[in-house]
């Protein structure tokens, strides 16, 4: 069972793992679960310990995510001391699962918005043409402004559009990211938590890392 927080891994995680077993998961008895939330996950994680099905978990970065580890290792009998156990994954930085996915796939991200808006370079010639020195979303005084015009405004611009459309784009980009050669095609903590899977259910993670570069070069 992969347990994980929300509406953005549940569109995408399915074409990650499609990509690494090179058939869909629950074919191999593998389930992808959404918790809806961080807060719900520990009850995910105790049934299936309850009833001995191996997991994984995956958690933002961001502090509820980290409460959501320290939670589950103070509940769990495999849980250590320092906040750690080999079965959970928490996105590196503090981010979510969109600002884990922008930095470095900002082209095959705005490539796959383009398909969606159905506009060429729709990021920049209409999302930062019509949104730049608009008003942030928030309730901080004075209220900050877009900038997209300054160093590294390309990105975060194409992080605003992921945060604005996460159920429109998820799946799109996922499989904009798994047409990348290999090893870009799966980002690193995703490929890290299959090949935990892997591991626990005894499928050799090595030969299927072999498998996994004939089917994707």
């Amino acid at each position: 069972m992969i347990i994980f927080e929300g509406e953005t891994e549940e569109r995408s995680l399915p074409v990650f793992a499609r990509a690494y077993w090179n058939c869909e998961p629950d074919s191999l008895g593998i389930s992808l679960v959404s918790a809806s939330g961080s807060g719900n996950i520990l009850p995910f994680v105790q049934f299936a310990q309850g009833i001995n099905i191996p997991w994984v978990e995956l958690s933002d970065g961001d502090p509820a995510g980290q409460v959501t580890v320290s939670s589950i290792c103070g509940k769990i009998p495999e849980g250590k001391t320092d906040g750690t156990q080999p079965n959970l994954f928490v996105l590196p930085g503090q981010a979510n699962f969109e600002e884990y996915l922008c930095p470095g796939y900002e082209a095959e991200i705005a490539n796959a918005v383009d398909e969606i808006e159905e506009i060429p370079g729709y990021i920049e010639n209409e999302y930062i043409r019509k949104r730049h020195g608009q008003k942030k979303k928030g309730k901080k005084e004075p209220p900050e402004l877009r900038d997209y015009k300054s160093e590294g405004g390309f990105q975060q611009a194409v992080l605003d559009y992921l945060l604005e459309n996460k159920v429109k784009v998820a799946q799109p980009v996922a499989e904009a990211i798994v047409g990348l050669p290999k090893p870009r095609n799966i980002p690193d903590v995703l490929l890290q938590l299959f090949k935990r899977v892997d591991e626990l259910l005894n499928r050799a993670p090595k030969a299927k890392e072999a498998e996994h570069a004939v089917q994707t070069d």
